[in-house]
């Protein structure tokens, strides 16, 4: 009797039934997986309670994939959406003056055609229609549209056609504001508001700098957190953004600012805080310092990605309009003392001698070897080797295979453990009995 795929059995005669947990759903999200104890040793048994098990797997993980993304979150990403388009509408009427007559009929038309059916107002918005525009908007936002459900879908639809309407009004208003002159307004109010209502418009929150980069990481604990190094990577990274920009609020870091940070890196010294010439000096008197190396085009990649990151969490959060970061990390050309040579045929050869029949007793368990064995014959990446479990080894007409699953996706690829090898019988060499 072959056993269901979601079935393992231990040493112990005992069958476990193995669930994989989507990457998307998972709270630190990460691929993983619930096993179970059937508290059975017969195979028609556990056949049967895998059935019904794999539905309830099913069944849950349909439920919370419609359950991922709460209509309340939909709306705040439209309203951030539509703000952030005010606030660039209001900036290049401040910047070029008023609207012409044309630009002006298109917003009223904008206006109008939001009172339409969905339908109707996705396919002017989008040449694909609706489908077209949630795919747009979902690629824009990093919003994963796979996850929507129908009924998400229509919610999102409706609060972009309201968030257009919203949107063409508040422009139109702007423009009018703008051609009426009341003496009695306020200083600083001829724009056709004040400051903060400005940035209210571009839904960007009033915190500064400290403060934003203290709810990011609040975050990034709760989501689970990072290894300490990689904490400690970004909090460099983002230490010497603040103090590349003055403390700038984030809301406020502009396309001169990135660029200023970039050419900052070009000349940052590596080892700040270890070396002596520049260590406790202020940035201005350890950049381009003569005899002191400067930080790795990879390390001063690392930087950026870390701002970058930082500035895209901003913009999703609404405390940004824009991540002006993205794209900044340059070309790292790879060493040539780094590259490495292909085992050669000799090579290879004398690896599966020693693998297989150990002639030097280099292999001290019989687990050390299968590592390097699927390796060779599979082509298999490490993480993918290094997750493979008893379920994924099995028989399919006749045929040993791994069911490979794609590590963060869940999707899965099955390679032969035999295929066109010159050694077509290593699969007899017990990987199938060394994992059962």
């Amino acid at each position: 009797m072959r056993l269901a795929a979601y079935l393992t059995r231990s040493r112990h005669g005992l069958f476990y039934f193995r669930w994989p947990i989507p990457a998307r759903l998972h709270p630190a999200r990460r691929r993983s997986h619930v096993r179970l104890s059937l508290r059975t040793r017969c195979p028609a048994t556990a056949q049967r309670l895998s059935r019904a098990l794999v539905l309830a797997g099913q069944s849950t993980i349909e439920a919370a994939s419609a359950q991922a993304m709460r209509y309340a979150e939909i709306r705040q990403h439209v309203l951030d959406h539509f703000r952030g388009m005010l606030g660039r509408f209001k900036d290049g009427v401040d910047d070029s003056g008023p609207i012409g007559p044309v630009r002006y009929a298109a917003l009223e038309t904008t206006q109008g055609l939001a009172d339409s059916d969905l339908d109707t107002w996705a396919g002017f918005i989008h040449p694909e229609g609706p489908d077209g525009l949630v795919q747009a908007f979902c690629a824009q936002r990093g919003i994963p549209a796979a996850d929507l459900s129908v009924q998400q879908q229509t919610w999102l639809l409706d609060a972009l056609r309201k968030g257009h309407h919203a949107f063409a009004k508040a422009a139109l208003g702007h423009v009018d504001a703008l051609d009426r002159f009341d003496l009695d307004m306020p200083p600083g109010s001829a724009a056709g508001g004040g400051i903060a209502d400005d940035d209210a418009a571009r839904g960007q929150t009033q915190l500064s700098y400290q403060e934003v980069v203290d709810q990011y990481f609040a975050e990034v604990a709760r989501s689970g957190g990072v290894a300490v190094k990689t904490d400690a990577d970004k909090r460099a990274a983002l230490n010497l953004l603040a103090e590349i920009t003055g403390d700038k609020p984030v809301a406020a870091i502009t396309k001169a600012d990135a660029q200023q940070v970039k050419q900052v890196l070009m000349q940052y010294p590596a080892n700040r805080q270890k070396n002596r010439i520049t260590r406790g000096k202020p940035l201005s008197e350890v950049l381009d310092l003569p005899g002191v190396p400067k930080i790795a085009a990879k390390t001063m990649n690392s930087y950026l990605s870390n701002m970058e990151t930082l500035m895209g969490w901003a913009v999703r959060n609404g405390h940004a309009d824009a991540n002006h970061f993205a794209g900044m990390q340059v070309k790292v050309q790879r060493a040539k003392a780094d590259q490495r040579d292909p085992f050669t045929d000799a090579q290879l050869a004398r690896l599966f001698e020693q693998l297989t029949e150990n002639p030097m007793n280099l292999v001290k368990t019989d687990a050390a070897k299968w590592g390097s064995l699927v390796g060779m014959f599979t082509g298999m990446r490490l993480n993918e080797i290094a997750q493979l479990e008893t379920a994924d080894i099995k028989q399919v007409d006749g045929v040993w295979i791994i069911d490979v699953p794609d590590v963060g996706e869940g999707n899965r690829k099955r390679l032969s453990l035999c295929g066109n090898s010159p050694h077509r019988d290593w699969c007899v060499l017990g990987l199938g009995v060394a994992l059962q």
